[in-house]
Order: C-alpha cells, then sequence, then structure tokens
C-alpha cells in the first residue's frame, strides 16, 4: 500500500493517523534478496498510543462509513496501528523472516489505467526477477495475494478462508478475501507461493543458427512454459535439457527464461549468432618509433565465448605486428609517419563479424630530428635536420665522449623500392623537386650515419 492513501479508503482526520508533510526520514536503503529497494523509516517517532486506539477501534465500529461493512470482530485485529512499515512489507518481507521495518511501495510510480496498476516494479521483483522465489499459481496452493488494481498484497492464514494483511497505518487485520477496504478491489487478485528457484545452466551462452545450443536445467515448475526472445527458435526439451538455435541474420543479445502466465521467471542472458565490433583500444596518435598496445571489444564482451580476431595494419613494415587471436590484442610498432590504418575483424563459433571491414585511423608523429615537410606536397618537399641532432654525443669504450657532425644520407622511395632522389648532407634544410612523379605515397629514408636502420617517414603527394 502507498504511502499516500486514497481518501476514499481512509478517511480518518478527525484521528490525525495520516500525517501531512516529511513527518518520517529516510535512514538507509534495504535490498531484499539482491531485488528490491525499500525505504527504511526514521523509528524515532510513531502513532501515539491514543492514535493506535483510535485505530483499532475504528476497524471494529459497525457504524465506520469506511469499515462498518466489513463486520470485523476483536479477534480479526492481529496488531496495533503503525506507520513504521505497510502491507507490502509485511505481506513480503516480514513474514519471510526478516525482522527490519520497511515501507515498500508497489510501483515506483503511480501510474495506473482503469484503477488497475500496470507497473509493479518493485513488489513484482519477488515473482518475475532472475532471483525470484514466488511463481502465480492457483488459490488452493497460494502464500501470498497480490490485490493487483488495488495496490494490497496480503498472505495466507493459518485459518481456513482467511487471508492477513496490514492496511495502510492499521493494524494487521484477518480477513476473508473480499473482507477489505472498497479501494483494494478485491475481485482482482492473483495468488503466489515459494519454490526453489530453477537453475539453468551450459558450457557456452552463444547460440548460432546453424547449430543448437544445450543447457540444462533443474527445479523447472510443471506449468512453466520457455521462454525467449524474438531472434531465438522455439527449443527442443528432452529430460533435465533443452536445446535452442538462433534465427539467421538477427545476430544479437537474446534471452531465454521459464513463463508462467504473464510473467518471464529465471532469465538468462545470451549472445545470439555472429558477433558484433564494440571499439577498439589503444592510442589514435602514436609516436614513430614506438610499440602501441591495441585491444577489439565486442559487444557481447564478457557473455559469449571467446572470440578469435584478425589484425592487419597499413602500411605494413616486416616485423611491425605481433598478434594474439585469442586474446583480441595487437601490438604495432611504427616505422612510418602520417596516416595509419588499423584493419580488424573477429569470429565466433557463429561466423565473423557482423560489421565487417571494421577499422580504426591513427596518425603517426614525430620526435625525430629529421622533419619532412610540407606533407602532402605538391612541388618542394623540405627535409630538415634540427641542430640538436647536428651535435649529438656518442659514448665509445673508454666513456669519453666524442663530438661529431653526422653525415645524413636522404632517400625517397616510391612503393615499389625505386629509388627516385638521393643527397647526403651534414645538417640544415635540403630540398627535394618531387612536381613531376604521379600521386601517391612515397617513403623518405633518412641514415644518420650511426644507425644501420633509417627512419623512415611516408609522404603523400598530392595535388
Amino acid at each position: 500500500m502507498k504511502r499516500i492513501f486514497l481518501t476514499f479508503v481512509f478517511v480518518l482526520s478527525v484521528l490525525q493517523l495520516v500525517k501531512s508533510g516529511p513527518w518520517y526520514l529516510y535512514t538507509s536503503t534495504y535490498v531484499y534478496n539482491g531485488l528490491v529497494s525499500a525505504e527504511v523509516l526514521n523509528s524515532n517517532s510513531d502513532l501515539s498510543a491514543p492514535q493506535k486506539e483510535a485505530a483499532r477501534n475504528a476497524l471494529l465500529d459497525p457504524y465506520n462509513s469506511d469499515f462498518g461493512f466489513l463486520g470485523l470482530q476483536v479477534a480479526d485485529i492481529l496488531s496495533e496501528a503503525t506507520y513504521s512499515y505497510n502491507c507490502h512489507a509485511y505481506a513480503w518481507h516480514l513474514t519471510e523472516g526478516y525482522s527490519n521495518k520497511v515501507w515498500i511501495n508497489n510501483t515506483d510510480g503511480s501510474i495506473n489505467m482503469n484503477g488497475c496498476y500496470i507497473s509493479n516494479n518493485n513488489i513484482d521483483s519477488y515473482w518475475s526477477s532472475n532471483n525470484g522465489y514466488f511463481i502465480e499459481c492457483i488459490e488452493s496452493q497460494a502464500e501470498k495475494i497480490h490485490y493487483y488494481c488495488g495496490d494490497h498484497s496480503a498472505i495466507k492464514s493459518n485459518v481456513s478462508g482467511k487471508y492477513e494483511s496490514k492496511w495502510g497505518d492499521y493494524p494487521v487485520v484477518r480477513h476473508s478475501p473480499t473482507q477489505v477496504p472498497t479501494g483494494y478491489l478485491s475481485s482482482y487478485r492473483r495468488y503466489y507461493k515459494k519454490i526453489s528457484p530453477p537453475t539453468i545452466t551450459g558450457t557456452s551462452n552463444l547460440i548460432c543458427s546453424s547449430s543448437n545450443t544445450t543447457f540444462n536445467f533443474s527445479n523447472k515448475p510443471s506449468q512453466a512454459q520457455w521462454a525467449y526472445s524474438s531472434n531465438i527458435n522455439a527449443p527442443t526439451e528432452s529430460g533435465n535439457q533443452v536445446s535452442f538455435s538462433g534465427k539467421s541474420g538477427l545476430d544479437y543479445l537474446g534471452w531465454i527464461g521459464l513463463q508462467i502466465n504473464e510473467h518471464v521467471y529465471f532469465k538468462k542472458d545470451v549472445w545470439v549468432g555472429k558477433p558484433w565490433i564494440s571499439y577498439i583500444s589503444g592510442t589514435d596518435a602514436p609516436t614513430l618509433g614506438t610499440t602501441e598496445y591495441y585491444r577489439v571489444y565486442a559487444m557481447e564482451e564478457g557473455l559469449s565465448e571467446p572470440n578469435w580476431s584478425t589484425w592487419s595494419i597499413s602500411p605494413y613494415y616486416p616485423w611491425s605486428m605481433w598478434d594474439w587471436p585469442a586474446s583480441l590484442s595487437c601490438e604495432f610498432t611504427f616505422f612510418y609517419l602520417g596516416h595509419h590504418r588499423v584493419d580488424v575483424s573477429i569470429q565466433n563459433r557463429c561466423g565473423s563479424n557482423v560489421n565487417s571491414g571494421y577499422y580504426t585511423s591513427l596518425w603517426v608523429g614525430n620526435r625525430s630530428p629529421v622533419a619532412a615537410y610540407p606533407n602532402p606536397v605538391s612541388d618542394i618537399l623540405n627535409i630538415e635536420i634540427k641542430q640538436q641532432a647536428n651535435s649529438q654525443s656518442q659514448s665509445i669504450t673508454d666513456e669519453k665522449p666524442f663530438k661529431s657532425a653526422f653525415t645524413y644520407d636522404i632517400r625517397l622511395y616510391d612503393g615499389q623500392g625505386n629509388l627516385l632522389r638521393h643527397v647526403t648532407t651534414k645538417g640544415g634544410t635540403v630540398e627535394f623537386n618531387v612536381n613531376n612523379l604521379p600521386n601517391g605515397i612515397y617513403y623518405l629514408h633518412v641514415y644518420d650515419g650511426v644507425n644501420s636502420t633509417p627512419e623512415v617517414q611516408q609522404i603523400l603527394v598530392e595535388r
């Protein structure tokens, strides 16, 4: 029952039981069985003794306009009046062995349609969640009762034909199914019983369209039917196993579960079909000569069985790539300046990633003393040997430093390895005239006279 009552249900202003304003304080949040958050009320204040007595007398007064027609007897009053807990807390929480008193609203919103709440997103967690303990049943099997149009909950009494429920701020009352305030709409009831939670387990959460994935289950209620998302075909069941296959072309997140009436219980998330690439992690601005780590992530990360990755990089240079397909990762060493493209695909048991052609673009920067500009270039390419490069110190075996002006050997190659331009210099800036070269990618090799491996920069000729 909600904390704010409808006036046609509980009209007791003369007794001042329903206080206005912030008369209670939230002190913490309680979660029952990991499912339902409930407001824990400050216990420093409650109804006074005269108010509690007045509430009890109102329930028994045959002339009371709200309760007199119900014909309640003294033996039907099972507790004193209090606003420290409500009907839902009594039915689903306190009678399950928990002692802390809470106030659980039927729904976080007050949305109703024709008097019936279309969302019970607090208390229905007890019966529709993956970890729910209650399933819908017939009245003769019921332990709990939900007045689903009247925002009220009750339990089955030990007295035959009777329920027990708390009426808002009023006491806990023993009553027949229809012997309740008018606002509870007693004709609209559903019944629930506690069960041992079913389990659904398997070696894989991946379901393909080309083959079946089999799950083991236990404690399946006899009235339960298998439920599944729209991208999964109807299953086949044999003994304590059930097998599912996916629908072709519907590659995305799915679920399987058990359904009783309109409620689906114990949902298990699965991935259906081929993988989807979500993103690639790693820097998009590496530095020339560095080695960087990249990793591809799939949308079904952590849900499906492991995927397998295939990587490539352009431009490619021997010994520039080390990949680990099973861990979906790769390392690249960057030998060229400028634009690079890293392509990746992933596969699972169902096939290759749906979003094929997935790649990420990188721009390799330069901390080298050699700068080539402009890039792209249309006519004159400047190659500058910065001053600090021309006066570097090196250590020899006697650890005495010597300084020498290096001789730089600078060469420009096309993509087929043909030498197109060549110059040597001690420093400063030299020029290559490229105005007669076709548009395309070329490679500038710079030897510093010390290292046997050149520094390679990618040059784009473009007009």
